[in-house]
C-alpha cells in the first residue's frame, strides 16, 4: 500500500523535468504503470522462484486431509 500510494506523488527536479518533456512521459498514467511494473516485478520473480524451489521437494498435501 505504502508504495502504491507513492505513485500518486511525484518529486519535482530538474532532471525530472527534462525526462517529463520526452514523449513517453507525456502521459501520466505511462509513468504510474512503468513504476508498477517496476514494483510489481521483483515481487512476481520472488514468487515464482519461491514456488519452483518448493516444487522440487515434490510434497504430496492431497494425505495432510
Amino acid at each position: 500500500m505504502l508504495l502504491f500510494s507513492g505513485l500518486a506523488h511525484a518529486p519535482n527536479h530538474p532532471w525530472l523535468d527534462k525526462v517529463r518533456e520526452t514523449a513517453v512521459f507525456q502521459n501520466p498514467r505511462t509513468v504510474r504503470l512503468f513504476s508498477l511494473a517496476l514494483i510489481l516485478l521483483p515481487i512476481l520473480l520472488l514468487l515464482l522462484h519461491a514456488i519452483a524451489r518448493l516444487r522440487a521437494f515434490n510434497l504430496n498435501l492431497n494425505d495432510l486431509l
